[in-house]
């Protein structure tokens, strides 16, 4: 079953539609049509766009991307979310899909010669919520790797579905394609769109290989097809779909060992053992912040504590003067002065400790005290100065 997307929250204050026709443009009798479904919606040879403060689409996404689409984003203010793609199944077959999308969030069907994916949903603890335009330009990468048989956005889709406690404990996890340590910025922003704790990913990427070349010596293999071949590839493009063309030849291409690679992991995780490391690596993090912090603090108070010695140290050479400058400050009636005079006497206190001449210190405090006796504001900045 596939979810509908206007199902997955209520009437809203704020939802977010955009598709987007990547392998052909769309018709005029197609723009047509879709127009019939919004008047307000903007409507493109290759894109179709609107925002809904008030009820939502009437059409059912992933029908609309059977149809006429490859790309499709939804946001909605209550923390929905869903990335829709659709590809060739010559680049991608419901088969190798379904390894890893069995689940509300990610989720795959197979529609004429195509595939499509689904991966994101609800985010029920979701505080904040950010609009939907621009995430479409970050996320088209996706399908181009898709494309390239790079299967890293199904892996993450898996994992979401693990985040979010769909997979049982002692499910293993498919193969774990190569480069989860190094995601592009397209795998990055559906990280980010998906809202994965990069913890999680972060474990997920030690029992991932070192990416393969991708497609760099896609040149050399193509110079080093028969003749024959080439002017096969060559019949398609022109006469056929070329979308289609271009996924088989990037599947021969991976077929033969090129590209990117389905290598197996040497062992396989459960779900469990992925959470269980995520916490750990998490609480690690922590445990080094938390250190980082108390190395600053610890700076900090060695500067501020510099600073003071620095500070009391010119303060000895002039201590008739200070008293004077005390006198001055607490004559005047601005509490800024009060706390000016407050901090001076606190200095001098410190320089009298340390010179064993408290009570002389003590007795020019005393007759402060009384020459100002009438300054109730002055006299409670002393007490909460232990003065």
């Amino acid at each position: 079953t596939i979810p509908r997307v206007d199902s997955i929250g209520p009437m809203s204050e704020y939802q977010f539609y955009e598709f987007r026709a990547v392998d052909r443009p769309l018709s005029e009798s197609e723009m047509r049509e879709l127009r019939n479904i919004s008047t307000r919606a903007e409507i493109t040879a290759r894109s179709f766009r609107n925002e809904y403060n008030w009820g939502d689409l009437k059409a059912d996404p992933p029908r609309l991307m059977e149809k006429y689409f490859d790309l499709h984003v939804y946001v909605a203010n209550w923390g929905s979310r869903l990335l829709l793609v659709r590809l060739p199944a010559e680049a991608l077959s419901l088969d190798e899909a379904t390894e890893y999308c069995h689940h509300e969030c990610t989720y795959a069907w197979e529609s004429g010669e195509h595939t499509l994916l689904g991966l994101g949903g609800d985010d029920d603890g979701y505080d904040d919520w950010e609009e939907g335009d621009g995430w479409l330009d970050d996320l088209a990468g996706v399908r181009d790797e898709l494309m390239a048989s790079d299967l890293r956005a199904l892996y993450l889709g898996w994992l979401l579905a693990v985040q979010q406690l769909e997979v049982e404990d002692d499910a293993e996890e498919p193969a774990v394609p190569p480069g989860l340590g190094s995601l592009s910025s397209a795998l990055d922003a559906l990280r980010r769109f998906l809202r994965l704790d990069e913890h999680l990913v972060a474990a997920a990427a030690e029992g991932s290989p070192e990416p393969e070349p991708g497609l760099a010596g896609l040149r050399v293999w193509i110079d080093s097809l028969p003749p024959g071949d080439k002017d096969e590839i060559l019949h398609q493009l022109a006469v056929g779909d070329q979308a289609k063309a271009r996924a088989a030849l990037l599947r021969l291409f991976r077929d033969e060992g090129r590209g990117w690679t389905r290598e197996e992991s040497r062992l396989r995780r459960t779900a469990e053992e992925l959470l269980a490391r995520a916490a750990e690596l998490r609480e690690a993090e922590e445990r080094e912040q938390a250190r980082a912090a108390e190395a600053e603090r610890r700076r900090l108070e060695e500067i501020r504590a510099a600073a003071r010695e620095k500070r009391l140290t010119a303060l000895a050479e002039r201590i008739p003067e200070v008293w004077q400058d005390i006198e001055g400050l607490v004559s005047s009636t601005n509490p800024k002065s009060y706390d000016e005079a407050v901090a001076l006497l606190v200095d001098l206190r410190e320089l009298a400790i340390r010179s064993d001449d408290e009570p002389r210190f003590l007795a020019d405090l005393g007759a402060l005290r009384d020459r100002h006796g009438r300054k109730p504001s002055f006299l409670r900045r002393l007490e909460q100065a232990g003065l």
